[in-house]
């Protein structure tokens, strides 16, 4: 079931994991949950726990709002 809201958390990770190089595996060995969990997130059928956004944030170095809007507050389209 794909949760059908206002967050962008699955568009989020995908676009950061790509810019930054990294791999599904890269994020799920930091965060200490299995590769699948990281492609279940990527594809908006789970959502990662809230004890891991700040985890996540740290990893791509962005903000947790920028992770779950895929904007910063202080863009003019927000």
């Amino acid at each position: 079931m794909k949760y059908n809201d206002n967050l962008h958390i699955a568009e989020t990770l995908v676009d950061q994991r790509r810019k930054a190089g990294k791999s599904q595996d890269d994020l799920a060995q930091y965060c200490g949950v299995s590769t699948s969990s990281v492609s279940k997130w990527e594809k908006a059928t789970t959502r990662p726990s809230f004890i891991h956004l700040p985890m996540i944030a740290d990893f791509y170095n962005i903000t947790i709002h920028k992770l779950l809007t895929g904007k910063e507050k202080d863009d003019e389209s927000f």
